[in-house]
């Protein structure tokens, strides 16, 4: 497992994190922050935190986990999270592109799917559970329309953990509270309010009051960020701030549990209201999201109604894995067999046009009976899922200047 970090760092997912947004586009300022210089503040505050408490976590573990746990972070921040939330989840019927038969409900969660991205870029398989937890379990943030009970949430988890050998143990221990996943859960929520309230100070929202932290923080650090916009200096927030928060942290050895304290407490729930009312009122932000929206599903209507459009790789290895959907189904003999694919298919065209024939019989369906057994139902939805879930993956895995580039490069070819 000693090589997990460097495959990390050198990986093309912990790349790609430099060019997705976490509250504002990087269009708009260079200073912004994005995924990537979220992760490694994560780390540093996640090793300020260890280093304080009583019974340290394993340094190990808790590096690995820091620096995976955005790896599944889609492009456009949050509001790309919920586009392909709503896409999976069907709560959006995307204009009648998906039929809600023929796809396993499977929402999209950004730290599920850090998880499994982790385990496509380590592939050694050794025993990396408390990693994949703590991946996991750094956020509860929720976007369908009610709490995923305890069995939705392990159905979720195994189908984004399919290929791990060891994937029943995870489901399992998810409950333990393990201290690493403490550690960087409570490191992404500190190192989120710091950079939020840093970007919407570096935008000039108006929303802001900086004399309001003279009631949290200690009389000469309220000093330093008093005087905003004339004498303050944005970059001192972040170290005032963050010493603050962490000196209220401390470890429960009966409970096995980290704890913040009132005042810290207190004064994050300030900067997410005041987060909350920046995202609600400020125009750039709200069109970002608007437009965000707009191209994630443009983006998974034209891949999904035209498979040709989708890169060789995904096109490959969708049908590569259909293949072996098929392969493991002991009634295949009695599948349908405009549904089969055919092993020997090796050029490109032709598995652009299987995968093409499949979306055009689910489009075509929804509002039209098909009539098929049950083997065949079963068959078609998990082989449209396949497509279906390699387009979000492909999505998913875009920067913003990517999405944005694809978005306008098919907005060309369909609608001349």
């Amino acid at each position: 497992m000693s090589n997990i970090i460097s495959d990390i760092y050198f990986s093309r997912a912990f790349r790609r994190l430099g060019g997705k947004t976490q509250l504002f586009s990087n269009y708009d300022n260079d200073h912004y922050h994005n995924r990537l210089t979220h992760t490694l503040e994560v780390l540093k505050i996640a090793e300020e935190i260890n280093s304080k408490i009583e019974k340290p976590a394993n340094k190990f573990i808790l590096e690995a986990s820091a620096l995976a746990h955005d790896l599944g972070h889609t492009p456009f921040g949050h509001a790309g999270e919920r586009a392909l939330n709503e896409i999976t989840y069907q709560v959006d019927t995307l204009d009648k592109t998906i039929n809600p038969d023929f796809t396993n409900k499977i929402i999209f969660k950004h730290n599920y799917y850090s998880a499994k991205v982790l385990l496509g870029i380590y592939r050694e398989q050794e025993r990396i559970d408390k990693i994949l937890i703590a991946i996991v379990n750094h956020t509860e943030l929720d976007y369908t329309h009610y709490t995923l009970s305890d069995d939705e949430k392990k159905t979720t988890l195994s189908f984004y953990l399919s290929n791990y050998s060891r994937r029943k143990f995870v489901l399992n221990k998810m409950k333990d509270s393990f201290i690493e996943a403490q550690i960087i859960a409570m490191a992404d929520e500190i190192a989120q309010r710091i950079s939020d309230l840093h970007d919407i100070m570096l935008s000039k929202a108006k929303i802001i009051n900086c004399d309001k932290f003279t009631e949290f923080l200690p009389k000469e650090e309220a000093e330093k960020i008093l005087g905003y916009p004339n004498s303050f200096r944005v970059k001192d927030l972040l170290s005032v701030l963050k010493d603050f928060l962490l000196s209220g942290i401390s470890y429960d050895l009966k409970t096995n549990s980290l704890i913040m304290g009132k005042d810290q407490k207190h004064t994050m729930d300030y900067i997410d209201k005041m987060r909350d009312e920046v995202i609600k009122n400020v125009s750039v932000i709200s069109e970002f999201d608007k437009h965000s929206t707009e191209v994630i599903k443009y983006l998974f209507k034209s891949f999904y109604k035209n498979p040709k459009l989708l890169d060789e790789k995904t096109i490959s290895n969708t049908y590569k894995r259909i293949i072996s959907i098929y392969n493991s189904f002991d009634e295949k003999v009695v599948i349908n067999k405009q549904f089969q694919p055919k092993i020997d298919y090796t050029s490109i065209d032709e598995k652009i046009s299987y995968l093409t024939s499949i979306s055009d019989i689910c489009i075509n369906s929804i509002d039209k009976k098909l009539d098929l057994n049950k083997i065949d139902e079963h068959f078609l939805k998990d082989i449209n899922s396949e497509l279906v879930y390699s387009i979000i993956y492909y999505i998913a895995n875009m920067t913003d200047r990517f999405a944005n580039e694809k978005y306008s490069e098919l907005k060309r070819k369909l609608e001349s």
